[in-house]
C-alpha cells in the first residue's frame, strides 16, 4: 500500500492527569515504518515513569516536511512537571495552543466517573 503522504510523522502528546497538563515540552522521537504510534508513545512516557492511557488524535498539523500528530493521554499519576491548561500557550505553538486550550475546555465539560 503507497503512504498517504511522504511527509515524515512527528508525534506530540498532551498528557493530561486530574485537569492539569504535562509539559513534556518536545516532540517524542520519530517512529519507525510499520511502528505503531500509540504504543511508541505510551513507551516514550513509560521511560518518564508514566503510565498513560491514549484517548484520541486531538490535532493534525502539516508543516514543510513534517505532519504532526497531537495526541491526548491520561496519565494515572503526577510524575513529571504538571502546569495549568491556560498556560498551554507556553508550551505549544499557535494556533495549536488554541485547538488545545479548546479542546480541556470540552473535556472539563465531561462528567467522570
Amino acid at each position: 500500500m503507497k503512504p498517504l503522504t511522504s511527509k515524515k510523522p512527528v508525534l506530540k502528546a498532551l498528557v493530561t492527569n486530574r485537569g492539569k497538563i504535562l509539559d513534556t515540552g518536545k516532540e517524542l522521537p520519530e517512529t519507525e515504518p510499520g511502528e505503531n504510534p500509540e504504543e511508541s508513545i505510551k513507551a516514550e512516557l513509560e521511560e518518564q515513569d508514566l503510565e498513560t492511557e491514549v484517548h484520541r488524535v486531538i490535532d493534525v498539523n502539516s508543516r514543510e516536511e513534517k505532519l504532526e500528530i497531537l495526541y491526548h493521554l491520561e496519565a494515572d499519576s503526577r510524575n513529571g512537571d504538571w502546569i495549568e491548561p491556560e498556560k498551554a500557550q507556553d508550551i505549544y505553538e499557535l494556533p495549536e495552543s488554541q485547538r488545545i486550550r479548546n479542546f480541556l475546555e470540552k473535556l472539563e465539560k465531561i462528567p467522570t466517573r
